[in-house]
């Protein structure tokens, strides 16, 4: 038989208030999205915590979570959000409101997630930046997470 790469690009939405922090348990959002010819209704999922506690100036982390319950390894290739909406007329949805930064920590992207698994992995900065308008403070930002991912090679 042979081999073709397969490839899937998941997106969550995801809301980030700039308020007080809070911790959570549970990934706030998490989305599906099939694997490319895989003909199965298993789906890659995906989610991250929310983040809180921003202000201008200050920077968090949003972890991710990646569930693969597929019956093979996928290799993970890109992780990547992008802000979509905020709440308050007179904030933007632009990098002068809001910036997320380059997935980090660990694993190293590409990473291999196991059959069956549900793993919390690395992070992607969140950074309201000091010149910030103040109609953005308290604000609640809508952030689109994406991933890639293909089938892993034995």
């Amino acid at each position: 038989m042979r081999y073709t790469p397969m490839a899937a690009v998941v997106a969550a939405v995801l809301l980030i208030g700039a308020g007080a922090s809070t911790r959570h348990d549970d990934p706030e959002v998490a989305v599906e999205a099939t694997l490319a010819g895989q003909g199965t209704p298993a789906k890659l999922g995906v989610g991250g915590f929310p983040v809180t506690g921003l202000y201008p100036g200050a920077e968090q982390r949003m972890t991710v979570m990646v569930h693969n319950p597929y019956r093979f390894p996928v290799t993970l290739t890109a992780v990547s959000g992008k802000v979509t909406a905020v709440n308050r007329k007179g904030c933007t949805v632009t990098s002068a409101d809001l910036t997320i930064g380059r997935y980090a920590g660990k694993p190293a992207l590409p990473a291999r997630i196991g059959s069956g698994r549900l793993i919390r992995i690395g992070y992607l900065p969140v950074r309201m930046p000091r010149t910030v308008a103040n109609a953005c403070q308290g604000a609640t930002f809508t952030l689109r997470l994406s991933i890639t991912a293909r089938k892993a090679s034995k």
